[in-house]
């Protein structure tokens, strides 16, 4: 069966916007804005057809909508560019990380000291080897990139300064490009177009669509999934 297009003023008329046809920036914010995103909707509408078109990413309603169920989860719908290390429980920094904090008390020198807890858990891993490295290299972008080996695996693909310049990772048109160049680079339209959510969760999320361990997250992965197959299905 050929994949499904995406009738582009079915969703228009679902997100309440100028059903023309054309997925321009107000289609897109509003698009966005349904997925849960508030200050960021019109950022990244504007930046968003741009970014994804030539990924491939708006040719079939499956991958747009995984692209938009993983993104969301990853992002917190929509709503965060960078990473927020700054906790305020020492058992949610052990739940985050249990490996690194075998007991609460063992996270407690953590709590809301986020260079510190950067450090302690991507120092020394990821290509951080240099000290201040969790710190400069933590999570940023919708895809949440994080670590020095992988930021530097994206400005190679896409010739984006982010070893010299990490918070470009936070704007919303580069991260709209880092996003797509990811999803496209490391196989994600093929668990897309299979709709397999829990076979691209855990290349997201582990980097090995075949880990045998569930993908972190995988409920809200699906859910928000779920909610962009709803606003972007056919009729």
């Amino acid at each position: 069966m050929r994949p499904a297009a995406v009738e582009w003023p079915v969703v228009q008329r679902r997100l309440g916007v100028a059903a023309d046809g054309l997925p321009g920036p107000v289609t897109f914010a509003a698009l966005f804005r349904a997925m849960g995103a508030d200050r960021l909707a019109v950022p990244l509408g504007a930046a968003a057809f741009a970014a994804l078109q030539p990924a491939g990413i708006l040719s079939t309603q499956t991958r747009l909508g995984h692209w938009l169920g993983q993104n969301a989860h990853e992002s917190l719908g929509f709503t965060r560019l960078v990473e927020s290390l700054n906790y305020t429980s020492a058992a949610r920094i052990r739940e985050v990380w249990p490996s690194r904090f075998p007991t609460v008390a063992d996270a407690m020198p953590f709590v809301r000291q986020p260079e510190l807890l950067a450090e302690h858990v991507y120092g020394g891993r990821m290509g951080n080897s240099w000290r201040g490295a969790g710190w400069r290299f933590r999570g940023r972008g919708l895809k949440m990139i994080t670590g020095a080996n992988n930021y530097a695996w994206l400005q190679q693909i896409t010739g984006v300064p982010l070893m010299q310049q990490p918070d470009l990772a936070a704007e919303p048109a580069t991260a709209l490009r880092l996003s797509a160049a990811y999803w496209a680079h490391v196989g994600c339209h093929g668990w897309a177009d299979a709709d397999d959510v829990r076979r691209l969760s855990n290349l997201i999320n582990r980097g090995d669509a075949r880990a045998p361990q569930s993908p972190i997250g995988l409920a809200d992965r699906v859910a928000r999934t779920r909610r962009a197959a709803a606003l972007i299905g056919g009729q």
